[in-house]
């Protein structure tokens, strides 16, 4: 019934469901998630960091739990704890996808161009498919003055989904500007 409201958007609904859910069953630490990520969408960060933590003294190794706590942590305006977060979740797993990407818009938001590579990069060499992570690294590419590179990953997140309209508009927008792909990029 939760999932049911949260869906529709009855965001009331599903943080009374996830309230009963978590009378009924106290241990099950993706009510406690659930109802966290309920209160983010309500604009309630605070409140939902309490319930995340709640969820994480239940099950601290869930990689939902760090992202939510991290998320929670930067609509607060901890973005350094957030970023912090994040960075205890990939020693845990390099290779946590979300957690890899949410990372590095978190450090682009911040205007970290340069320190969101890392992170973009490594989401796109573990899941290379996935359109998202190939623009969100080609933004910090093209942010960070590598042109030329910033295309060829807008270009295959629209080889992979020519419906992402987001990636196509950074690839038709970019190849007006870089009109020679050969060239290495330069930072200026």
């Amino acid at each position: 019934l939760g999932l049911a409201s949260w869906k529709a958007g009855d965001f009331d609904g599903a943080k009374d469901a996830f309230d009963k859910a978590i009378d009924i069953k106290p241990q099950f630490a993706r009510n406690y998630f659930n109802k966290g990520r309920v209160l983010l969408d309500m604009k309630r960060a605070p409140e939902a960091l309490e319930v995340i933590e709640k969820g994480r003294s239940v099950d601290s190794t869930s990689p939902d739990g760090w992202r939510l706590k991290a998320r929670a942590q930067a609509e607060s305006g901890d973005f350094d704890g957030a970023i912090s977060t994040y960075r205890e979740l990939l020693v845990r797993d390099d290779a946590d996808t979300w957690g890899l990407n949410n990372l590095g818009v978190l450090l682009l938001d911040r205007g970290q161009f340069e320190d969101a590579l890392g992170p973009l990069a490594r989401v796109v060499q573990v899941k290379p498919t996935a359109p998202l992570f190939q623009n969100n690294l080609g933004m910090a590419l093209e942010r960070s003055g590598y042109r030329v590179a910033a295309l060829h990953h807008y270009q295959e997140a629209v080889r992979t989904d020519s419906t992402f309209r987001k990636a196509v508009k950074n690839a038709e927008r970019l190849s007006q500007i870089v009109t020679d792909t050969t060239l290495t990029d330069e930072v200026s």
